[in-house]
């Protein structure tokens, strides 16, 4: 019955572009970005899928553009989809679906952070991983980036609210109207080291602003540039503490 409904589902998939069975159950649809909004809507909220995550990819050494890939899953289907999104190294802009599925927020912001990749229409397009003084213009997932380059940093504290947006339009309104009250970096209630902004009436939280991933160390372009496959293992468990074995296995059967 599911590899009924999954057949269903890779037919009417094909109206929208080019459709890849990549194993049982995943596919990946390449299509024009002039569908990104209905399909995505389609697979979210019509078909019940789950958003799980975008992932950029510089593919210029393979086909000379970079592409965005949105990932559902689709339990009533029995099967992962992938839409897929060439996106043009002259243009390097490309459709936001947040203001459909606003769980993408973070995961296109990080694409923008790391590959320079612009989406249209993202309501909050501000830097979310790379610190508020990193330079512009340099991209460290990209493919001609040195893994062990050193960016010199530059001063942008008088541009940048704690590098969660790009510039303080909104600040001095209000710190004008709200108490603020700052938490982190360091502090006992957090794991490791966050800031979070806290703009309060009263006792209500009226807004907030958030700055983490302090201890982002640049391991993707470590693996990806000194490391062979039977190498990465090495590097994957020790991304974290205390779920070395979750992520070790992971790339293990992505690989395999």
């Amino acid at each position: 019955m599911v590899i009924n409904k999954c057949k269903e589902l890779i037919e009417l998939l094909n109206k929208y572009g080019k459709v890849t069975e990549i194993h049982d159950g995943a596919l990946l649809v390449e299509i024009d970005e002039y569908y990104l909004h209905e399909l995505s809507e389609l697979l979210h909220w019509k078909l019940n899928g789950y958003y799980t995550t975008s992932i950029g990819v510089d593919e210029r050494p393979l086909n000379g553009s970079f592409g965005v890939y949105h990932a559902f899953v689709l339990d009533d289907y029995g099967c992962y989809v992938i839409l897929y999104i060439r996106v043009s190294t002259g243009l390097l802009k490309t459709t936001s679906i947040t203001p459909v599925i606003p769980g993408a927020n973070w995961a296109e912001r990080e694409i923008m952070d790391f590959l320079g990749i612009r989406f249209i229409d993202h309501p909050e397009p501000y830097r979310l991983i790379l610190p508020f003084d990193w330079p512009d213009g340099i991209y460290p997932l990209r493919k001609d980036f040195p893994y062990n380059c050193k960016a010199s940093v530059k001063d942008k504290i008088d541009e940048v609210v704690h590098g969660s947006t790009s510039t303080v339009k909104d600040v001095e309104e209000l710190s004008s109207r709200y108490t603020l009250v700052p938490i982190g970096p360091y502090h006992p209630a957090l794991h490791e080291p966050e800031y979070f902004e806290l703009y309060v009436d009263g006792e209500k939280i009226v807004d907030a602003r958030y700055k983490g991933f302090m201890v982002h160390r640049g391991m993707e372009k470590l693996a990806e540039s000194r490391l062979t496959y039977n190498q990465i293992p090495f590097l994957a468990e020790r991304i974290c503490g205390i779920c070395g074995f979750t992520h070790n296995t992971a790339y293990c059967q992505a690989v395999e």
